[in-house]
């Protein structure tokens, strides 16, 4: 490649070097690219697919690679964080070790040997006959510092097509993955799998960043092509007449080609009279709803009660503001609700609902997505189906709702709104990611469980909040009175329900390959389960919903309230988190097989946790092995040496205990004066040694230099650096032994 100028303009043209002595020329392709042939008198013929799949073949070929690399900016202050590696079914664990490898031969991710002060967790998100793998960098957005490039409304790019008759769209592939990654930024995005650690080398999908780096990127490739507009990775081409269009696709498709920017051959359209774009229509007539957006309200069936009445009145009220003439459309449904009369559904009725959807289902009520302002979904789930909306100050964008599958209307209440907020994201993709999305739900225990840990979460909200983790969400609270147009849409639902947002059978067989308990015994558990009055009643709370204090359950199940977000009911077994509830009437059975080895209480309690649960099952546990007859027979042959304790001072400051603690995400070093007890605590910039032994030499300046200093085998403790700063400072290291864990637990009180 060779930089050549022409015009003033410099262009990045290929040469091919031959071993003669001749006259370099430029080929039709390149003059045509850089201007030199111009064009007197020509027969046009109109650009069809096939004559761009012919000459401009490679474009939809492999994996682009843009020639800018970028590098992540971070913030120094906010800690790292290293996650440990997630489990993955087995049933996946080839389709991910597949992916991988072919990621990495792509140049999209490469091995990492060496430390990194990052490293985040692998997600595996399930699509239909393929699989996604990404990385969960909640925590690394925090610390990045994004550019906050603006991103062009709709509205904008519309303002420029007022003559605009022809359009094209095209579709990036893999369009993050065209941006490289410098060495250093790569390291940052590190992740566990359990085949080792990884790196991309690739702008991943997820970052906070992402979006803005790659927009940025485009738009500077297209900006001095006219006709040519694009949002994130939609790119649309647009002409008054089809010379023009076509002149400007050429030109856009030269561009790609010069820059190695690849295109989804399956994905683009060409010559059409309007194209879907961003949520809308667009055509020679300007902007269009798209028909999606409002097929939840549109297709709406009419209300049968008083009740269906009330809901849809309540979604027009929410939208009061932006409707004209409201009053007098709405009052013949507004006169069923009078005390004196009875219910009946009319002409008058039929015409006063039909003109009310097509009001609330056009502008001014249905706004333009603006990708500049925050973005609210509201959810909600009925026992039958799902509602959504997509609000933008308090304005709808777009309405979802659809029918639970049969075995979906026998979810848990928590998994159904779990479900809810699936959908929500899922149906308004190419709205929300990439960006930060707030979602609004009448659950209130799904605020919780969202913030705790994935192996908190019970089998199947582990699987939805896994394929929640690509977006940047952030869950709060509305009391369902406030949610009119989201309650609205689940109760009075489309009867399709074909996107199939999670697998049941996989839940099912996910769940019972990983127990090990035979089918036998598993239909026995669930017999004996619906026998078990308690559990029986309680699979009836899980299912229907939890009310809203403790004191509205009945006695025997306010015990569970504590957890009852990691409940759930799958296929007639009541499950806490991927433990197996044991009916009463199989709790000495269970006891018996679990100490068939005689392994002790320890181990018994954690073979135990791994895969049963009952009320009070520890008690019941060191009960059943402290009334066993062979372990009472050769118990005192196992005795324990008693600990040796430390030596106490007789002086203050001269012997001090040492450890790490953590305190609402920030670290801190506790030194306890052997002596008096008295504690200093200081705050760690980071858990290095050096950060460890500064925060001790400021102990020391105040108090003097203790003669010795106890603590566990910490890499801060354990590293060459403290073994030079005690020989520096001399005082003597000593270290607690690994499994006494006594001394650790002292220091931290």
């Amino acid at each position: 490649m060779l930089e050549c100028t022409f015009k003033d303009r410099k262009y990045n043209l290929k040469f091919f070097i031959v071993p003669t002595d001749s006259q370099p020329i430029l080929s039709a392709d390149t003059c045509s690219e850089i201007g030199a042939i111009v064009r007197v008198r020509a027969v046009d013929k109109p650009l069809t697919k096939e004559e761009v799949i012919s000459d401009y073949g490679e474009i939809f070929k492999g994996l682009g690679t843009l020639p800018k690399t970028h590098h992540i900016e971070v913030n120094p202050l906010i800690p790292s964080v290293v996650h440990p590696p997630r489990k993955i079914p087995a049933a996946l664990r080839d389709q991910v070790r597949t992916e991988l490898d072919r990621m990495e031969s792509l140049g999209v991710i490469a091995k990492q040997d060496e430390p990194t002060d990052w490293v985040h967790s692998m997600v595996v998100v399930r699509k239909p006959g393929k699989l996604r793998v990404c990385i969960d960098p909640k925590d690394l957005n925090r610390a990045i510092k994004r550019e906050h490039y603006h991103l062009e409304t709709i509205d904008e790019i519309v303002e420029r097509l007022p003559k605009a008759s022809v359009f094209s769209r095209f579709d990036a592939t893999h369009g993050f993955w065209q941006i490289q990654l410098d060495e250093d930024s790569s390291k940052l995005l590190t992740f566990n799998t359990p085949f080792g650690r990884y790196r991309y080398r690739r702008l991943p999908f997820g970052i906070s960043s992402a979006p803005e780096v790659f927009s940025k990127a485009v738009r500077e490739m297209f900006v001095d092509l006219p006709g040519v507009e694009c949002i994130v990775d939609d790119i649309l081409v647009w002409g008054e007449n089809d010379e023009q269009h076509d002149y400007r696709v050429r030109k856009m498709l030269n561009r790609c080609r010069q820059m190695n920017f690849k295109l989804n051959k399956a994905k683009f359209e060409l010559r059409v009279p309007e194209v879907h774009y961003l949520g809308h229509v667009i055509s020679k007539d300007g902007l269009k709803v798209n028909p999606e957006k409002v097929r939840a309200i549109q297709e709406m069936p009419a209300p049968t009660d008083m009740a269906g009445v009330k809901r849809f009145l309540g979604i027009v009220q929410y939208l009061a503001k932006f409707i004209p003439n409201l009053s007098d459309v709405s009052d013949p449904l507004r006169k069923l609700l009078k005390g004196d009369i009875q219910w009946h559904w009319d002409h008058e009725q039929q015409q006063s609902f039909e003109e009310l959807k097509q009001l609330v289902s056009s502008a001014p009520v249905l706004r333009f997505y603006n990708v500049n302002e925050p973005v609210t979904i509201s959810v909600d789930a009925s026992s039958k189906g799902l509602g959504v909306v997509l609000l933008q100050n308090k304005q709808t964008v777009a309405y979802g709702s659809r029918a639970l599958t049969e075995t979906q209307s026998r979810y848990a209440q928590i998994e159904r709104e779990m479900l809810a907020i699936l959908y929500g994201c899922e149906k308004f993709d190419h709205y929300i990611y990439g960006r930060r999305a707030v979602i609004e739900t009448d659950h209130k225990p799904l605020v919780a469980i969202y913030d705790k840990p994935l192996y908190r979460a019970t089998p199947r909200l582990q699987r939805m909040l896994m394929k929640l983790q690509r977006y940047d969400l952030r869950i709060v609270y509305v009391p369902g009175k406030l949610m009119f147009i989201s309650d609205a849409l689940s109760r009075a639902y489309l009867p399709d329900s074909n996107d199939k947002l999670i697998d049941d059978e996989l839940d099912i067989g996910y769940i019972e390959k990983q127990l090990p308990i035979s089918s036998r015994k598993l239909a026995e558990i669930k017999d004996a389960t619906a026998d078990d009055e308690n559990l029986s009643n309680l699979s009836s709370v899980v299912v229907s919903g939890w009310p809203n204090s403790k004191a509205m359950l009945p006695d025997d199940i306010q015990s569970y309230w504590n957890f009852r977000d990691e409940l759930t009911v799958i296929d007639g077994l009541l499950y806490k988190s991927q433990r197996i509830f044991i009916p009463k009437a199989l709790q000495r059975e269970m006891l018996v097989k679990l100490y068939e080895a005689h392994l002790g209480i320890v181990k018994t309690k954690q073979r135990a946790r791994e895969i049963l649960f009952w009320r009070n099952m520890n008690s019941d546990i060191e009960n059943f092995i402290k009334n066993c007859s062979i372990c009472n027979k050769f118990r005192k042959a196992n005795c324990r040496e008693p600990l040796k304790s430390h030596d106490i001072p007789s002086r203050p400051w001269t012997k001090l205990g040492a450890d790490l603690l953590e305190f609402k995400g920030k670290h801190y070093l506790l030194c306890v004066d052997y002596y008096s007890k008295y504690p200093e605590i200081a705050l760690l910039p980071s858990l290095s040694s050096v950060s460890t032994i500064s925060a001790f030499k400021s102990m020391f300046a105040r108090q003097g230099v203790p003669s010795e200093i106890v603590s566990d085998n910490g890499p801060q403790f354990a590293c060459a650096n403290f073994k030079d700063f005690s020989h520096e400072w001399d005082f003597i290291h000593t270290t607690s032994s690994p499994r006494y864990v006594q001394e650790s637990r002292r220091r931290t009180k």
